[in-house]
């Protein structure tokens, strides 16, 4: 398969999310005017809400509008193609996509298909919100002011705007055209129905001998009939006339860009709509630039290969990369919508250094941690998110930060990173022995059920029976207990905390942060693990008392060498138990024989949005499948089919129906039926590592500190898979696997590695490059 062949190969007709991987996206959980020209419904700039954008309508010689009926929908990561079809001989393509420069743009092709020539005029425009007021999404008030024509022809204005937990953020807009328009107007209205109807707008009316009367005018008593003030729509519409032979065609591209300066964001649209490529070609091509940069991959599983590459595509949509506000580093948010995902979150920032490493540079990934130790606050604690100009940075997400940077480093090896990251990770470290193990029992206590990303399970309940009830900004409520997961990503920070340490010449740190992760396997070892039952359960408070819920994280201890031989049984017993892990679509959050499971999303009863008492989780499966499949790497080889099984149950589940056209990857599933929580309206979720398991697991390259090579995949009966371009300390690797061929393996283009049947392979790379 080639670079450029992969946007037709993702292409389907059930999808509409755009992105240009910077700020802007396009992603209306949703959305209510699909069929209508341009975008009605909202856009996202980082965590904050634009709704509308900007829709076209179409007049007639008679100035009234030809309605547009939609007929087909043709979505690419690229571009989202739709048909239109007006007054019985006017035919519409419109091409919509967000530009590299943070642009939303549209490109209308209007073709008379009559034998007479039509007069059209074409209406380009908007009406933003401002003011408190129902129906604006997540926000409390927003602010438009200046909209103010540039000589260009563009219209450039100021945008602020609040949500509820007060985040502010000052940005600018430009709105306009491939051309001059014929004329313009910009009018207050009070607050009416804010629809993408030629009818409701001034303009219906102002409009009296065929064009806008080029006028600005914004000012006005702002207090509605109820005396509520400030609820007002700022409507601004530029007009272009179309005059179309028989026969005859015309394209004309809209746009709106945005940024946190008026002049910024002009220089975008312009660069965006009036460039020396149509806007969507422009697209296109940083889409497939994006797609270079990773390995390239084919295998004989349908399955794998198209989620290999969609989940790609996942992280390009919600990647972030702006370097302003509280984000100066590249990151990928966790999810396309505000207020909660599009940011960096901790919880999920350790996936996407797993996933990103891969890229053949290492800037996404490690600005997934840079950001972090740029907005560390004075307690040592990194915050559980960052916003464009707010952080989460009184909370924590109990993360593997310590994995994650240990096996970034092993992909792109960089010690001044190594550096940057060292002393406020050590800082954070600090944080968690004083506030989370302030008795000092060397495991990792949880103080409320949100801050694991866990919430709303049983786990909790053990720990307080009102633990449910306590909110996450409610500091003086919170529970205490160890947990598995907490202590398993503290003891792994300390061990690879001693290695940095080490390596940048620390070492009475190297020593003290060895002496520590010691004290944390040792206690995970003692207190959690119960050896009558067989399983790793949270401990109580006071450290002497073990949970009765059998939760997901107690595979978790697999994922490092606290585990063993002797534990090994736990998969056999719990993870390979149709009763408990191995439902139809595992793996549950926790068993299926815990007394408050629940398959359909529902806590008490009630269906909730974020419930972890049986839903399965991609976070959780990804951690397991990794639990697993380094159990049958380095303790038990009878493991593998399972691990391999795993993965490939995992992945195929995030196929709606099974469908090969439609990956996708929601917050959570039924695990008894597969269903996503469609109700969320959240697709392409990033809260987990699939390419990561793939390169790995599948391809079989398993990164090392040593200068050195392994190549060792599970059995995924695969008739051929091969995977180019993969970058590993300073290299270039591929492997391949065929059924006719053998196994191969190249390093920097020339022949490493060759054996007849699947299995491992080593080589010892030049140490100039390691």
């Amino acid at each position: 398969m080639k670079t450029s062949e992969l946007l037709e190969y993702l292409s389907r007709d059930d999808k509409w999310y755009l992105g240009g991987g910077k700020a802007l996206v396009w992603a209306p959980e949703f959305p209510k005017f699909l069929d209508s020209p341009g975008f009605w419904d909202q856009a996202y700039y980082l965590d904050h809400a634009i709704c509308p954008v900007f829709t076209f309508s179409i007049l007639g010689e008679d100035h009234e509008e030809l309605h547009t009926v939609s007929s087909d929908r043709v979505w690419r990561p690229d571009c989202l193609t739709q048909r239109y079809a007006a007054d019985g001989n006017i035919a519409i393509t419109e091409r919509k996509c967000v530009t590299p420069f943070d642009a939303l743009a549209s490109t209308l092709t209007i073709e008379n298909k009559s034998r007479e020539q039509r007069k059209l005029d074409v209406i380009l425009w908007t009406a933003q919100p401002i003011g408190s007021f129902a129906g604006h999404p997540f926000y409390n008030a927003v602010t438009v002011s200046n909209p103010l024509p540039a000589d260009d022809g563009i219209i450039v204005f100021d945008h602020m705007d609040l949500n509820p937990k007060d985040m502010k953020l000052q940005k600018a807009m430009a709105f306009g055209a491939d051309r001059h328009p014929s004329s313009h107007c910009v009018v207050a209205s009070q607050l009416t129905g804010n629809l993408p109807e030629w009818r409701l707008t001034p303009f219906y009316e102002k409009m009296q001998h065929g064009a806008m009367p080029n006028s600005v005018s914004t000012s006005g008593v702002a207090m509605d009939l109820l005396g509520i003030p400030d609820r007002t729509l700022v409507y601004m519409g530029l007009h272009f006339r179309i005059v179309l032979g028989a026969g005859q065609s015309e394209s004309l591209t809209g746009g709106m860009s945005v940024a946190p300066e008026r002049a910024g964001a002009e220089e975008a649209l312009l660069r965006s709509v009036r460039g020396s490529k149509p806007a969507f070609e422009l697209a296109r091509a940083e889409w497939e630039g994006f797609f270079s940069k990773v390995p390239m991959f084919e295998c004989s599983d349908p399955y794998i290969e198209k989620y290999y590459w969609y989940r790609w595509y996942g992280i390009r949509l919600n990647l972030i990369n702006i370097g302003a506000f509280n984000l100066k580093h590249p990151c990928v948010g966790e999810g396309p919508n505000p207020y909660y995902f599009r940011r960096n979150i901790s919880y999920s920032a350790q996936c996407h250094l797993m996933e990103c490493r891969w890229m053949n540079t290492p800037e996404v990934a490690q600005g997934s941690v840079l950001n972090f130790c740029d907005n560390q606050n004075d307690s040592g604690l990194l915050p559980a998110s960052i916003g464009a100009t707010e952080n989460l940075d009184y909370l924590i997400y109990h993360s593997n930060w310590g994995m994650a940077i240990e096996e970034l480093n092993r992909v792109h090896p960089d010690t001044a990173f190594l550096e940057a990251v060292y002393e406020p990770f050590k800082r954070y470290l600090a944080f968690l022995d004083r506030e989370r193990d302030c008795d000092g029992s060397g495991l990792c206590d949880v103080a409320n059920q949100f801050e694991t990303g866990q919430e709303y399970t049983s786990r909790y309940v053990f720990a307080d029976e009102r633990a449910d009830e306590y909110s996450w900004y409610d500091l003086s409520k919170n529970i205490r207990l160890k947990g598995v997961d907490a202590s398993v990503y503290a003891y792994d920070l300390k061990r690879v905390l001693s290695k940095m340490a080490a390596l940048l010449g620390h070492e009475d740190d190297a020593q003290a942060f060895e002496s520590a992760a010691e004290k944390t396997r040792v206690a995970v070892l003692e207190k959690m693990w119960d050896p009558e039952a067989g399983f790793f359960f949270d401990v109580d408070r006071t450290g002497e008392k073990r949970s009765w819920v059998k939760a997901a994280v107690g595979f978790y201890p697999f994922m490092t060498d606290i585990a063993s031989e002797k534990h090994l049984d736990i998969f056999h017993k719990y993870l390979f138990s149709p009763s408990e892990f191995w439902t139809e679509y595992p793996v549950p959050a926790v068993s299926a024989d815990d007394p408050y499971f629940n398959d359909e999303s529902e806590w008490k009863s009630k269906r909730h949005i974020c419930p972890w008492n049986g839903r399965v989780w991609p976070m959780t499966n990804s951690h397991v499948c990794e639990a697993l499949a380094r159990a049958s790497i380095h303790l038990d080889p009878e493991l593998r089919p399972g691990a391999a099984e795993l993965i490939r149950r995992f992945i195929r589940m995030m196929f709606a129906n099974d469908d090969l056209a439609r990956p996708n990857c929601f917050e959570h599933y039924s695990p008894t039926t597969g269903k996503a929580s469609f109700y969320r309206g959240v697709d392409d979720y990033q809260h987990s590592w699939v390419v990561d398991l793939i390169v790995k697991y599948v391809v079989g390259l398993l990164p090392v500190d040593e200068p050195r090579i392994i190549v060792d995949p599970l059995p995924f009966g695969m008739r051929r898979y091969s995977m180019s371009g993969i970058p590993y300390k300073g290299h270039e690797i591929a492997v391949s696997w065929d059924e006719d061929d053998g196994m191969r393996l190249t390093v920097d283009g020339l022949p490493a590695g060759r054996r007849p049947t699947l299995g491992r392979l080593e080589f010892e790379l030049p140490s100039s490059k390691a």
